[in-house]
């Protein structure tokens, strides 16, 4: 800015007088500056011109040009700088909560106006300053009293009757040379809150890309990249209310990318003078203002879904979705969980046993997480590949796949990192919560089988009688729980007992499930997993299978090379498969 009026001084503008060898100030600021007379005073390098309402007021009931917005409910208040601690308007000095974030916001050495709807936001902050030894403080009270020629949409310019030439290759390294200017329109890109939280050059406003234009659906990507084509002006008379174009407009952004869209937007609709001067990270002036790194504003995303809480279930996987619908019709957020012996996936975490057991390189609730995340950022399953296999009528509980639709990561665009797990139960209980959120087939993902073909592709091959079942074989022992007539839990154990006597009696005995790591499979057998941990697996693979369906080779071992075996299972197991059938006889009708 300093370098600015340096230059104007040499060209003999308005602002500056030379005479008899000498320059004469500019003319002293009254106290009494008000709406009326505001437009007198505008323009000026020693004013520092603050707007005190919040954003939204900026684009819905326009601005006076030359006027920063610093919003006193959004900002001060919001981030604990400056707050009415009896929600009154009376000013008290433990208001401040940040002396030094406001001292940064305002600055001491200029003259200071402050307005904002009515003036009662901008009595409040002058009583705060002046507390705080500010003595050049004007209110020049509310944009309904404004009656001047420097409204947004207006078209009047500010007082400098010269004006330096503007050249094309404007940038973050010259900027300032042609800062404070009436016949350029300076805008920032960049979103709000990045203003207050990584800083923005004194003078430029705010009309952010993403959370103003793309969200209002005033200028949207239709391919979501940034080569621009016609059909992404979706309203050009709102665009045009936007962007001055009887005025040179510099673009700036995060890296200049959004301004070179926004400038060749601009462009297509015959704007001749939009210059993209690049990025804040590239600026080193002296009008940069320093943000304090808290701020955010919480855009809801915008859909077409009806606002509120979903939930669906898969009744065979036990699968469950909930989604939540913003006041937008946005995808809000997405639970996916699924029973499990009493809890759920989601409650067990790492101890459900993915990794640990099955070598994968996440755990269930993660690849659980990954997909819902990859659903919200997409808006639905668009990016999530998925490989369905056709129903075969001829299925039940002992042969149908453990899983008939899977995700396909590598033909996935923006896919679930290394999410291998099936994806049906995911799929239907998403598509049962989700279809109650809009009246047609919104959101819903398109498969092949139905959710009754799915239950009817595991109706068991047996069928078994609730209870409790115990079957036994030497040593042995294995317990089955029926319901509804499902096996729903399965419990294996077995004896490991010391020399017997001259009776022909064993010592002692102790459950292998007891001893567990002391039984020394791993330790002194060089299993990979302990005998208890093996059991297990077989127990849960029995629930899965609905049967034992596997065979035992020559040497009385489970067969590893089987169909779906059981992973790093070396146990004995021929006595087990006896204990096994045993108990799901008991179990089996006639």
């Amino acid at each position: 800015m300093k370098k600015l009026f340096a230059l104007l001084t040499v060209f003999t503008l308005s602002l500056t007088l030379v005479a008899c060898g000498g320059a004469e100030e500019l003319p002293a600021i009254p106290e009494d500056v008000d709406m009326e007379t505001v437009d007198d005073y505008l323009g000026r390098p020693d004013v520092q011109y603050v707007d005190l309402r919040n954003f939204d007021d900026k684009m819905s009931s326009g601005y006076i040009e030359g006027f920063e917005f610093i919003p006193f409910f959004d900002y001060l208040e919001a981030t604990d700088v400056l707050v009415r601690t009896d929600m009154d308007w009376e000013f008290a000095a433990d208001d401040i909560k940040s002396e030094g974030a406001l001292k940064e916001l305002f600055q001491e050495d200029k003259t200071i106006f402050l307005m904002c709807g009515s003036g009662t936001r901008a009595g409040y902050v002058l009583a705060a300053l002046e507390s705080l030894g500010y003595e050049n403080v004007i209110n020049v009270g509310g944009i309904a009293d404004y009656t001047g020629d420097n409204l947004v949409t207006g078209d009047g310019y500010y007082n400098l009757e010269v004006q330096l030439p503007i050249p094309n290759d404007v940038n973050m390294t010259n900027v300032d040379v042609y800062l404070g200017r009436g016949d350029v329109q300076y805008v920032d890109l960049r979103n709000f809150d990045d203003k207050m939280s990584s800083g923005y050059v004194e003078g430029f406003e705010f009309i952010p890309f993403f959370d103003y234009l793309e969200y209002e659906n005033i200028l949207v990507r239709t391919d979501g990249d940034w080569e621009f084509a016609a059909e992404d002006i979706q309203n050009e008379g709102a665009l045009r209310a936007l962007f001055a174009e009887d005025k040179t407009i510099f673009l700036m952004c995060g890296s200049g990318t959004r301004a070179g869209y926004v400038k060749a937007a601009l462009d297509s609709l015959g704007y001749n003078t939009v210059l993209n001067i690049g990025g804040i990270a590239d600026y080193a002036g002296d009008a940069l203002v320093f943000g304090d790194g808290s701020y955010n504003i919480n855009m809801d995303v915008k859909g077409d879904y009806t606002p509120g809480t979903y939930f669906g279930f898969d009744p065979v996987g036990k699968y469950m979705a909930t989604v939540v619908i913003n006041e937008k019709g946005g995808i809000a957020d997405v639970m996916l969980d699924a029973m499990d012996s009493g809890t759920t996936k989601q409650n067990l975490g790492f101890d459900y046993g993915m990794v640990a057991y099955a070598n994968a390189d996440y755990e269930w609730f993660e690849h659980a997480n990954m997909i819902a995340d990859t659903i919200v950022a997409n808006q639905g399953w668009d990016g999530i590949v998925l490989n369905e296999t056709a129903i075969n009528p001829a299925w039940n509980a002992q042969t149908v796949p453990h899983h008939f639709i899977e995700i396909n990561n590598e033909e996935s665009v923006d896919g679930v990192a290394n999410a291998t797990i099936g994806a049906e139960g995911f799929v239907l209980a998403w598509n049962a919560a989700i279809s109650q959120a809009s009246e047609s087939n919104l959101g819903v993902v398109d498969i092949d089988a139905t959710p009754a073909e799915w239950a009817a592709a595991h109706e068991p091959a047996y069928n078994y009688v609730d209870g409790q079942y115990t079957g036994q074989e030497d040593t042995y022992f294995v317990t089955v729980t029926v319901e509804d007539g499902f096996i729903v839990d399965a419990f294996i154990d077995a004896l490991d007992c010391t020399d017997d006597n001259e009776n022909g009696e064993f010592e002692s005995c102790t459950s292998k499930q007891t001893l567990k790591f002391d039984y020394g499979m791993v330790a002194f057998g060089g299993a990979d997993l302990e005998w208890f941990e093996q059991a297990n697996l077989l127990a849960e693979a029995l629930v899965e299978e609905q049967a034992w369906v596997w065979t035992v080779t020559e040497d009385g071992y489970f067969d590893q090379a089987a169909l779906d075996s059981i992973g790093g299972v070396t146990i004995h197991v021929d006595t087990l498969q006896l204990a096994v059938e045993d108990a799901l006889n008991r179990a089996t009708t006639e």
